[in-house]
């Protein structure tokens, strides 16, 4: 992840179209969750054909933030979307550990292949507590206001 990168800046561009969250607690459940969501949001944006991504990218977020958060930790994920361009957010409000779980498949390169923007930082409202795993992704279709 690029921590130079920051996600405020895609917001100087068009004012978000569309906006949508949820709170997903870490169980069983939040993956099956998170798709549903994923899902119902982008078809009622009318922007199925990103679905699939949409739903690819944010989950290796989720997975990414629950590897270094402790266990408990509720997750916040947001879908924004402005023009044709779709941010996806994965925040939780503790600061993280710095060792994550080791993974052995090279996931940031995969991510930057499949994202046009990929990043980390503290909660972008400038809260004091937090953290916030983001990317972005090109939509062909954006949705009208």
């Amino acid at each position: 992840m690029n921590d130079n990168s920051n996600p405020r800046r895609h917001q100087k561009g068009p004012e978000p179209t569309r906006r949508s969250r949820i709170q997903l607690a870490p169980t069983l459940h939040a993956g099956h969750q998170l798709r549903c969501f994923v899902d119902e949001v982008c078809n009622g944006w009318l922007i199925g054909q990103a679905g699939l991504l949409t739903r690819l990218v944010a989950t290796e977020l989720v997975e990414q933030m629950l590897s270094h958060a402790h266990p408990g930790h509720v997750l916040t994920i947001e879908l924004e979307l402005r023009g044709p361009q779709l941010l996806i957010r994965v925040h939780t409000p503790h600061t993280l550990p710095a060792t994550p779980v080791p993974n052995p498949i090279d996931t940031p390169a995969i991510m930057a292949r499949l994202t046009t923007s990929l990043g980390h930082t503290p909660y972008p409202d400038n809260r004091d507590t937090g953290y916030t795993l983001w990317a972005g992704i090109a939509v062909d279709q954006p949705a009208r206001g």
